[in-house]
């Protein structure tokens, strides 16, 4: 008997060992963004067991990252119809009612999926994200990223390692620091046009600086990043506690996180304390929710004292909470093209899951009272077809003319940047406003219409059009918004002289003033490792002198 059993174990092992590599390199396939590649996987696993709905799930994961929203919808909910609590799905389902505009079944669908999944802290913390850009209240969206902090980074926190001694030399105020980047974005990404002049321009007699890259996608934006960092690491294939180690091997002094709770963060390596200082800075613009990330650098446009109470980062304000390097070899369009059709043409920039049905009915006033004005949208869908199918329902249903409404695919940068030859304004949505978009559409010569808001991302294009001096577009109300956009659109000679004028006003502005905002940086950099060895946060600004600070607190201490 025993002779005849052994052969069957065998048999019946090497298929469920092979079906699990296959699970495991589609998995894989999803957390490095190869959603093409992670879908044909799935679809074979699914060959196999047609009804392993760990592994329909999985093709609703792979549909959505390839943004085929209707046929993701589907699997999710085919999906749920013969396993109602799957976690996958549920966390699946609300990121595609967010894509397709269903605000309110995203939420309900995140809750579920909470409910599902009671220790997964990824879940839990997409949770935020729904929330958030969803127009939830400031309050609410602190509450949600705290209990996220409390239950999962900060266990990991309360058991993090001591940190050595400090030696005399370390103890030195004026000694060069160590300074991290950690970041899953260093490529054509908007994180990339906001920190590559700090890269460039970091003195290196004042800063050692080391960059931790954490995804493995690189480009030509990629490269350029490195070459202005002394000390670069490719770090995706470790894992958190090896990351952990090796940051703590190289005695960083103040660690930066560029990512917040976005695609390449390594937050749990920051909850393990692996730096003394640990700041986060422009890539996730609400509260992480963390104990273990003490700062947060940010300009008091973006965080106004009044709102610091909905962080749990202390606010370290900066002049400026960002800089912008813009894309090379784009050409400016001098003449708006309403001086060429007759009639004026706005365009929405911003990523398309930020347009909400509101936003949508904002425009659509817009449009009835100028009757020949255009409205081009700006989708996330690479295809053209799949651009259509997710955004025309929704236009028609709220009533807007869809005669004089382009839907456009997601386009290449170089494209991107030669919009300004078809459009003349640029709409900013709301409660989420523009980053990137908003420094690329002035630096095309395009005027900005926005709504100020009440947190850091819903102040964004606001806070950077004050930066830059065009603090007229920024209106606090939708009336308020639409006068300024019909006001825009009827003054054609206006908008030519924006157009003359916007590269010029940008580079005069403190947001390219590379030199300035790096060393402004470095010098806030430098306070926050003070605070460290005071033992207090007596440093919450970057309007000290470094050498008054020395001479008291050190020198005659």
């Amino acid at each position: 008997m025993k002779k005849l059993s052994s052969p069957q174990k065998k048999i019946s092992a090497n298929p469920l060992s092979r079906y699990d590599e296959m699970v495991k390199s589609a998995n894989l396939k999803l957390k490095e963004g190869q959603g093409v590649s992670a879908l044909e996987i799935f679809n074979a696993l699914i060959m196999e067991r047609p009804l392993d709905m760990k592994a329909w799930a999985g093709v609703g994961m792979a549909m959505a990252m390839t943004q085929q929203w209707k046929h993701a919808l589907e699997t999710f909910e085919f999906v749920l119809s013969q396993d109602p609590r799957n976690e996958t799905a549920l966390y699946g389902l609300s990121a595609v009612r967010q894509a397709m505009g269903d605000h309110q079944g995203a939420q309900q669908a995140i809750e579920a999926a909470c409910e599902a999944a009671p220790t997964n802290w990824i879940i839990h913390r997409y949770k935020g994200h729904i929330y958030a850009t969803t127009g939830a209240s400031p309050a609410k969206i602190l509450d949600i990223y705290s209990d996220w902090g409390r239950r999962f980074a900060d266990p990991i926190t309360n058991k993090a390692q001591p940190f050595p001694a400090l030696s005399k030399a370390q103890k030195n105020p004026s000694r060069k620091l160590k300074v991290g980047y950690v970041s899953g974005d260093l490529r054509c990404h908007p994180i990339a046009f906001f920190i590559e002049p700090i890269f460039k321009y970091h003195d290196p007699s004042q800063i050692d600086l080391h960059v931790y890259s954490t995804l493995p996608v690189k480009d030509q934006y990629t490269q350029q990043l490195q070459s202005n960092v002394p000390h670069w690491y490719d770090v995706f294939h470790l894992s958190d506690d090896d990351l952990f180690k090796l940051i703590r091997k190289h005695q960083i002094d103040v660690l930066v996180d560029l990512s917040g709770h976005t695609v390449g963060d390594r937050l749990m390596v920051f909850a393990r304390r692996a730096a003394p200082v640990q700041v986060t800075w422009m890539g996730y613009m609400h509260p992480l929710g963390m104990k273990a990330i003490q700062y947060r650098f940010s300009d008091p446009n973006s965080i106004p004292p009044e709102s610091k109470k909905y962080y749990n980062e202390t606010p370290f304000y900066i002049a400026n909470g960002s800089t912008y390097s813009p894309p090379s070899h784009c050409k400016l369009y001098e003449q708006p093209p309403i001086l060429k059709n007759g009639y004026p043409t706005f365009i929405s920039l911003n990523n398309s899951r930020k347009v909400t049905d509101g936003m949508l009915q904002l425009w659509n006033q817009i449009l009835q009272q100028i009757p020949d004005a255009r409205l081009i949208l700006l989708t996330d869908e690479i295809d053209p077809v799949k651009a259509e199918e997710h955004m025309r329902p929704r236009v028609m249903d709220l009533g807007l003319p869809t005669e004089r409404i382009t839907i456009s695919k997601k386009v290449a940068l170089d494209e991107f940047m030669s919009l300004a030859e078809i459009a003349d304004i640029q709409l900013d949505t709301s409660p989420v406003s523009g980053g990137t978009t908003t420094y690329h559409a002035l630096w095309m010569g395009l005027p900005i219409v926005c709504l100020d808001g009440n947190d850091a991302s819903s102040k964004s294009t606001a806070t950077i059009l004050k930066q830059v001096g065009n603090h007229y577009w920024v209106t606090d109300n939708e009336q308020a918004y639409v006068n300024k956009a019909i006001e825009l659109a009827k003054n054609a000679n206006l908008l030519t002289q924006i157009r003359m004028n916007s590269r010029e006003k940008m580079l005069h502005s403190s947001v390219m003033d590379y030199a300035q905002r790096t060393a402004e940086i470095e010098k806030s950099c430098r306070l926050l490792w003070f605070n460290y060895l005071l033992k207090k946060q007596e440093f919450t600004h970057s309007n000290y002198d470094i050498a008054n600070v020395i001479e008291y607190h050190f020198v005659h201490s």
